[in-house]
């Protein structure tokens, strides 16, 4: 179905440019361009996308998110978090395929500004932050264009990242290593590859702040 919305789309494009000096004509097939754009919209991306809605769903329904799979619903072996997320924001708003995107476009968004301060942390210029950043949004194209899907992947990565940020930072402020290492809780909770880095994660804490996990500050 997006398929067909998309080949229509294109259509359309070229009959405007086609009949760029028809007023009339212009007007109808405007029209028409926006009721494929909003049909668009309402459809999938990508097939997880009514699947991490689904589980918000039945979050707020009280259900079972990870019940036996049956025709009515087939769990993901995803943590809950993501979902989570999406089940409480859509207490206000209303929940649906904007929503999950919105919260993967803001947490790509605090990805980039993670990947900013990580690198400036390091003495950098800011030529090779924005090189940063830059490889950063050159590699929605390499990743089937995940970055603003209902997925868990953006939110999962933005955790990570800033968890690793505040961990890199957290020499002699034990609170802001507790932030991280919540922080990347939270990313595993969201996706549970984060697992190898709360390995890593906590290694690292033993070098910066050993007072976090001894008791007694360094």
């Amino acid at each position: 179905q997006l398929a067909r919305v998309d080949k229509r789309e294109r259509e359309l494009h070229a009959l405007l440019a086609e009949h760029a000096s028809d007023y009339a004509r212009l007007a109808t097939l405007g029209a028409e361009l926006d009721e494929v754009l909003a049909e668009k919209e309402s459809l999938e991306l990508e097939w997880m996308e009514g699947g991490s809605l689904h589980q918000a769903l039945r979050l707020q329904q009280g259900l079972a998110i990870y019940p036996e799979p049956s025709a009515e619903f087939v769990p993901f072996l995803y943590t809950p978090f993501y979902s989570a997320v999406l089940a409480a924001l859509g207490l206000v708003l209303p929940l649906g395929y904007t929503l999950g995107r919105v919260v993967s476009v803001a947490a790509a968004v605090m990805v980039g500004l993670g990947l900013w301060r990580l690198v400036g942390r390091e003495g950098k210029p800011r030529a090779h932050q924005a090189a940063a950043v830059g490889m950063w949004c050159a590699g929605y194209v390499f990743t089937f264009r995940w970055y603003d899907v209902a997925r868990a992947d953006s939110l999962f990565l933005a955790l990570l990242l800033w968890g690793l940020v505040l961990l890199r930072d957290a020499r002699g402020q034990p609170r802001r290593a507790v932030v991280a290492g919540l922080l990347v809780a939270l990313a595993f909770w969201t996706k549970q590859t984060a697992a190898v880095f709360i390995l890593a994660s906590g290694l690292c804490g033993l070098l910066v702040e050993p007072g976090v996990f001894t008791g007694n500050r360094v």
